[in-house]
């Protein structure tokens, strides 16, 4: 079962990625581990299947929570104007298929996952709760050591 000692960080979408991070270090004195570009993430869908979105992301760092900034086209998964999907709390999951079935079975929407239902949701998915709230994106504990390394890389020279 999740609990809320595995939230590890807060995601926001924004229409410009680096005057967020400027905003949030003059704001909360964070750093920023690199930016990535993800050209294309496939996600899976309910009623559209799987599709390729494209974004730049960064996360700050160090601290055991961290935000997450996403920059990424209108239309996308992770459009800024998307008013449900604004921002999530991402959370550690070692059972990301039993963690969605149980939350879409207390009322739940999946959003999108990294797999689909027969293959157990892959390794992250994204629901939001039957009540007003944040997106919650369940992640699964294979991809803390890749994301534990991303959030540590070196600045580029």
């Amino acid at each position: 079962m999740t609990v809320m000692a595995n939230i590890y960080h807060t995601g926001f979408t924004v229409d410009d990625l680096e005057a967020s991070q400027d905003m949030l270090t003059r704001a909360l004195g964070v750093e920023w581990a690199p930016i990535h570009i993800y050209d294309p993430l496939p996600l899976w869908r309910p009623g559209i299947g799987w599709t390729e979105e494209r974004f730049r992301v960064a996360y700050s760092r160090p601290s055991p929570h961290q935000f997450e900034v996403i920059e990424a086209p209108a239309g996308s998964f992770y459009d800024p104007a998307r008013p449900q999907d604004n921002h999530h709390l991402g959370m550690w999951t070692d059972d990301l298929g039993g963690e969605v079935e149980r939350l879409l079975s207390d009322g739940w929407d999946l959003l999108c996952a990294k797999g689909e239902p027969a293959q157990g949701y892959g390794t992250m998915a994204y629901l939001r709760p039957p009540m007003h709230g944040p997106v919650m994106e369940l992640v699964s504990t294979e991809l803390r050591p890749m994301l534990l390394a991303w959030f540590d890389e070196p600045f580029p020279a």
